[in-house]
Protein backbone atom coordinates (compact mmCIF):
# COMPACT_ATOMS: atom_id res chain seq x y z
CA UNK A 1 0.00 0.00 0.00
CA UNK A 2 1.61 3.49 -0.99
CA UNK A 3 1.94 6.25 1.49
CA UNK A 4 -1.30 8.27 -0.45
CA UNK A 5 -3.40 4.94 -0.09
CA UNK A 6 -1.67 4.16 3.78
CA UNK A 7 -3.14 7.92 4.66
CA UNK A 8 -6.51 7.64 3.05
CA UNK A 9 -7.08 4.45 5.01
CA UNK A 10 -6.24 6.10 8.27
CA UNK A 11 -8.25 9.37 7.42
CA UNK A 12 -11.58 6.65 6.45
CA UNK A 13 -11.19 4.88 9.97
CA UNK A 14 -10.98 8.29 11.74
CA UNK A 15 -13.84 9.29 10.46
CA UNK A 16 -15.96 6.23 9.62
CA UNK A 17 -17.94 4.81 12.78
CA UNK A 18 -18.56 1.70 10.42
CA UNK A 19 -15.14 1.27 9.12
CA UNK A 20 -13.77 1.19 12.38
CA UNK A 21 -16.23 -0.77 14.24
CA UNK A 22 -15.40 -3.71 10.77
CA UNK A 23 -12.00 -2.78 11.33
CA UNK A 24 -12.06 -3.95 15.03
CA UNK A 25 -14.29 -6.87 14.60
CA UNK A 26 -11.77 -8.33 11.92
CA UNK A 27 -8.46 -6.48 11.52
CA UNK A 28 -7.42 -9.05 8.74
CA UNK A 29 -10.55 -9.23 7.18
CA UNK A 30 -10.69 -5.16 6.00
CA UNK A 31 -6.86 -5.31 5.64
CA UNK A 32 -7.61 -8.24 2.55
CA UNK A 33 -10.40 -5.79 1.55
CA UNK A 34 -8.60 -2.52 1.60
CA UNK A 35 -5.33 -3.30 0.75
CA UNK A 36 -3.43 -2.90 3.87
CA UNK A 37 -1.20 -5.91 4.56
CA UNK A 38 -1.27 -7.76 7.74
CA UNK A 39 1.49 -6.34 9.13
CA UNK A 40 0.09 -2.38 9.26
CA UNK A 41 -3.48 -4.19 10.27
CA UNK A 42 -2.14 -5.89 13.42
CA UNK A 43 -0.11 -2.53 14.35
CA UNK A 44 -3.46 -0.70 13.60
CA UNK A 45 -5.30 -3.21 16.07
CA UNK A 46 -2.72 -3.01 18.78
CA UNK A 47 -4.36 0.48 19.80
CA UNK A 48 -7.15 0.70 21.98
CA UNK A 49 -10.74 1.22 20.33
CA UNK A 50 -11.25 4.10 23.31
CA UNK A 51 -7.61 5.73 21.89
CA UNK A 52 -9.06 5.79 18.51
CA UNK A 53 -12.45 6.44 19.33
CA UNK A 54 -11.06 9.29 21.33
CA UNK A 55 -9.07 10.63 18.31
CA UNK A 56 -11.93 10.25 15.78
CA UNK A 57 -14.34 12.19 17.96
CA UNK A 58 -11.85 14.87 18.50
CA UNK A 59 -11.48 15.28 14.50
CA UNK A 60 -15.18 15.12 13.97
CA UNK A 61 -15.05 18.07 17.01
CA UNK A 62 -12.78 20.24 14.73
CA UNK A 63 -14.25 20.16 11.45
CA UNK A 64 -17.42 21.20 13.98
CA UNK A 65 -15.49 24.05 15.08
CA UNK A 66 -14.67 24.78 11.29
CA UNK A 67 -17.70 24.76 10.16
CA UNK A 68 -19.68 26.99 12.66
CA UNK A 69 -16.64 29.03 11.59
CA UNK A 70 -17.51 29.07 8.03
CA UNK A 71 -21.59 29.14 8.26
CA UNK A 72 -22.05 31.75 10.67
CA UNK A 73 -25.77 32.50 9.31
CA UNK A 74 -26.54 28.73 9.39
CA UNK A 75 -25.33 28.40 12.69
CA UNK A 76 -27.35 31.77 13.68
CA UNK A 77 -30.27 30.11 12.08
CA UNK A 78 -30.27 26.93 13.01
CA UNK A 79 -29.53 27.32 16.62
CA UNK A 80 -28.39 24.02 18.75
CA UNK A 81 -29.52 21.75 15.93
CA UNK A 82 -26.72 22.52 13.90
CA UNK A 83 -24.71 20.38 15.90
CA UNK A 84 -26.72 17.55 15.52
CA UNK A 85 -26.98 17.48 12.11
CA UNK A 86 -23.29 18.18 11.75
CA UNK A 87 -22.83 15.71 13.52
CA UNK A 88 -24.98 13.31 11.30
CA UNK A 89 -23.65 14.76 8.24
CA UNK A 90 -20.27 14.04 9.72
CA UNK A 91 -20.56 10.45 9.49
CA UNK A 92 -21.56 9.86 5.96
CA UNK A 93 -19.23 12.67 4.62
CA UNK A 94 -15.56 12.82 4.70
CA UNK A 95 -13.85 15.48 2.68
CA UNK A 96 -10.76 15.00 0.38
CA UNK A 97 -8.08 17.28 -1.54
CA UNK A 98 -7.13 20.71 0.23
CA UNK A 99 -9.78 22.86 0.94
CA UNK A 100 -11.55 19.89 3.22
CA UNK A 101 -13.17 22.11 5.44
CA UNK A 102 -14.76 24.52 2.72
CA UNK A 103 -15.86 21.50 1.21
CA UNK A 104 -17.32 20.09 4.39
CA UNK A 105 -18.93 23.59 5.17
CA UNK A 106 -20.36 23.36 1.29
CA UNK A 107 -21.48 20.04 1.22
CA UNK A 108 -22.84 20.40 4.51
CA UNK A 109 -25.38 23.11 2.93
CA UNK A 110 -26.01 21.25 -0.39
CA UNK A 111 -27.45 18.58 2.30
CA UNK A 112 -29.24 20.79 4.66
CA UNK A 113 -30.84 22.23 1.21
CA UNK A 114 -31.80 18.92 0.05
CA UNK A 115 -33.15 17.39 3.41
CA UNK A 116 -36.74 17.85 2.93
CA UNK A 117 -37.76 17.11 6.53
CA UNK A 118 -35.31 20.40 8.00
CA UNK A 119 -37.36 23.81 8.62
CA UNK A 120 -37.10 25.33 5.62
CA UNK A 121 -35.43 28.54 7.38
CA UNK A 122 -32.45 25.98 7.61
CA UNK A 123 -32.74 25.44 4.31
CA UNK A 124 -32.57 28.98 2.92
CA UNK A 125 -29.79 29.81 5.58
CA UNK A 126 -28.02 26.85 3.58
CA UNK A 127 -28.13 28.19 0.31
CA UNK A 128 -27.57 31.54 1.46
CA UNK A 129 -24.01 30.41 3.10
CA UNK A 130 -22.91 28.00 0.23
CA UNK A 131 -24.27 30.99 -2.29
CA UNK A 132 -21.63 33.17 -0.47
CA UNK A 133 -18.61 30.71 0.45
CA UNK A 134 -18.85 29.55 -3.61
CA UNK A 135 -18.13 33.46 -4.64
CA UNK A 136 -15.81 34.43 -2.01
CA UNK A 137 -13.75 31.21 -2.98
CA UNK A 138 -13.48 31.80 -6.60
CA UNK A 139 -12.73 33.68 -9.47
CA UNK A 140 -16.03 34.97 -10.40
CA UNK A 141 -16.86 38.67 -10.82
CA UNK A 142 -20.34 38.77 -8.92
CA UNK A 143 -23.25 36.58 -7.59
CA UNK A 144 -26.20 36.89 -6.51
CA UNK A 145 -28.69 34.92 -4.33
CA UNK A 146 -32.25 35.56 -3.89
CA UNK A 147 -33.83 33.91 -0.76
CA UNK A 148 -37.61 33.06 -1.32
CA UNK A 149 -37.94 33.15 2.55
CA UNK A 150 -38.36 35.94 4.90
CA UNK A 151 -35.28 34.90 7.15
CA UNK A 152 -34.36 36.46 9.98
CA UNK A 153 -30.60 37.37 8.92
CA UNK A 154 -30.75 36.77 5.50
CA UNK A 155 -31.63 39.26 3.11
CA UNK A 156 -34.05 38.59 0.59
CA UNK A 157 -31.65 39.62 -2.23
CA UNK A 158 -27.77 39.64 -1.63
CA UNK A 159 -25.23 40.72 -4.26
CA UNK A 160 -20.99 39.77 -4.13
CA UNK A 161 -19.02 41.55 -6.54
CA UNK A 162 -15.22 41.89 -7.02
CA UNK A 163 -13.47 44.68 -7.47
CA UNK A 164 -9.77 45.26 -7.71
CA UNK A 165 -9.24 41.86 -5.84
CA UNK A 166 -11.70 42.69 -3.07
CA UNK A 167 -15.01 41.41 -2.22
CA UNK A 168 -18.06 43.75 -1.82
CA UNK A 169 -21.47 43.08 -0.86
CA UNK A 170 -24.38 44.57 -0.88
CA UNK A 171 -28.27 43.31 0.13
CA UNK A 172 -31.90 44.09 0.01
Amino acid sequence: MSLREHQNFLARLYTDPDLRRSFFEDPAGVARETGLDETEAATLAAISTAELDGFANSLVWKRLREAEKLLPHLVQVMGEEFRGVFFDFASTFNPQGTKKHLDDAVELCRSIEKAKELDVQFRAAARFDRKRLGFVNSDRFAAVCLSLRNVPGIPLVAIWIRKAGRVHYFSV
